[in-house]
This record gives structure tokens, sequence and C-alpha cells, in this order.
């Protein structure tokens, strides 16, 4: 049986570059609250167990990171962060059509260097930094974006990624001012501020 079972001539709402348990917990969320058919999720990944789990709920699967950002609006960047130098090396240089909106969830890999790797639209790039909660629907996510983003622009494409982010649980936004060092520290912060405000 074929690995992957993407249509190349469909756009997909969502897709995710890595597969794991973070990747799942936010796929199976935004179906579960209705925010994406399965039909419309597209996910790349080298594991055939993981792999196994997205096609078994409906998921198009494949072993190909172009493919999903050839034809996917929203895509979510999950994989681990040593993977990252592969990922950028095996792009091609017009994947980007149907892009809309390039949300990490990487750690340790800063919105610069993101945006050095994709030369994206500033507005359309963020990073998503959940919690382990999130597996089960009751997390909080801290969202951010780079401070060159142009404010016209921005008030488009955030709020759709708040919108996906809630499907999680809690989620609260900032531009990017703050170094890479201090965002689980600033993260836990946040969320303590929220909870008793």
């Amino acid at each position: 049986m074929s690995t992957s079972n993407y249509d190349p001539h469909k756009i997909y709402e969502i897709g995710f570059i890595g597969s794991g348990n973070m990747a799942q917990a936010i796929g199976l969320a935004f179906i579960k609250k209705g925010v994406c058919k399965a039909e419309n999720l597209i996910v790349s990944s080298p594991s055939e167990n993981n792999k196994k789990v997205w096609r078994d709920i409906g998921a198009a699967v494949t072993t190909d990171n172009n493919a999903v950002f050839c034809n996917t609006k929203i895509v979510f960047l999950a994989t681990k962060p040593q993977y990252f130098p592969k990922v950028v090396s095996e792009l091609f240089t017009t994947v980007f059509g149907s892009l809309n909106i390039l949300i990490s969830i990487m750690a340790g890999i800063p919105l610069d260097i993101l945006q050095e790797s994709f030369k994206v639209n500033p507005s359309v790039l963020f990073k998503v930094i959940p919690n382990t909660p999130s597996l089960i629907g009751e997390g909080f996510s801290v969202i951010s974006h780079l401070s060159d983003a142009n404010l016209e622009e921005i008030s488009v494409t955030l709020p759709k990624v708040k919108f996906l982010m809630s499907a999680v649980g809690g989620c609260r936004s900032y531009t990017r001012i703050l170094n890479e060092c201090s965002w689980s520290y600033f993260g836990f912060w946040s969320c303590l501020c929220i909870f008793y405000n």
C-alpha cells in the first residue's frame, strides 16, 4: 500500500510538517471543534506509525514536505527542531503558492531564523508555544509575531491564528520583543497572570 494518499490537485485547509503528539493533539482538536474536516488536513511525516494515525482519522498523508507547502493554506511546522535544517534544505524555491499562514510550534527556532529561512511575508509568520495540557484540549498557547509585520495585514492573519489555537485551549498574542531564551519563562508567568485575573 502506498504511504501517501494526498491529492496533488487539491488545496488543503491545514497542513502539518511533522506528525507527533502535539501535531496530533492540535489536528484532532480542529476536527472535534469543527475548525476543519479531516479530509481537508494534510500531514507530512517519515513515521509510518504516525501516518497510520492520521490516515485512520481521514487525513491525507505524505512523506513530501513540499506537497504540504504547495497544496495548503495554513501550515504548522511541528517537526523536532533538530530536523529543521533538513526541512528547509529540501524545499523548492517556489513552494509557497497557496500559503496564507505559516505557524511554527517548534522549540528553539526563533522567528527571525524562520523568516530568514522561508523568506515569507512577516505578516503570515507566527510562532506558537503550546503547553502540555493542549494534548487534552485544556492548554494555553502563547502566540508571537515579528515586530515588522504590516499592521493592516497582521490584523487579518492574527485573528485566524487565535481562532485556530482556541480549539486547544486559551491563547494570548504578543509581538516578539523577548529573546528566545525568555519565552518559556514568559509563557509560564503569562499563564499564571491570565489564570488569576
